[in-house]
């Protein structure tokens, strides 16, 4: 068993260490519902935008499939293929992201799609894709949150 640090007992008298201790317990109360419900949001938004930037009304752009073609240039897949199932993602798992359905699991294919695109679309993007992957990573982890439809339907199963 771990022994408890010791402390300077002038230290813990002073205001100073007083105030610092007050707002970490502050911050350490904040509830998970506020973070895990911001982080789905936040993504969902992000991720919509991008899949709008790709579509004109129900169909795919064609500078988008020009762009799948001859500059991403993906492993394994047509790049037409490809084209429609990024933009086709793009517009529904922001939505299931957002109810909080299946959260977990569209968080790690939104990690995957993050991950390809890291590689493969866009290389010099490393700050951008590395905060998406933080923030899905969370709910990966900690899961939607109570404000969503797999906390209902684990309340309704459970």
């Amino acid at each position: 068993m771990s022994e408890l640090p010791r402390t300077n007992p002038a230290a813990v008298r002073h205001p100073v260490v007083a105030v610092v201790r007050h707002l970490v317990c502050w911050m350490a109360a904040i509830p998970d519902w506020t973070y895990l419900t911001l982080a789905r949001l936040v993504i969902a938004i992000v991720v919509w935008q991008s899949g709008r930037e790709k579509a004109e009304g129900v169909t795919v752009k064609t500078d988008t499939l020009y762009t799948f073609e001859f500059d991403y240039r993906l492993p394994l897949i047509n790049p037409y293929v490809a084209a429609y199932l990024w933009t086709v993602a793009e517009h529904i798992l922001p939505i299931l992201i957002a109810i909080g359905l299946g959260s977990r699991f569209v968080a790690v294919i939104l990690l995957l799609m993050t991950l390809i695109a890291q590689v493969y679309i866009a290389p010099d993007d490393l700050a951008a894709h590395g905060l998406a992957s933080v923030v899905l990573l969370v709910i990966v982890a900690r899961g939607s949150g109570p404000l969503s439809l797999d906390r209902l339907i684990a309340r309704r199963f459970t």
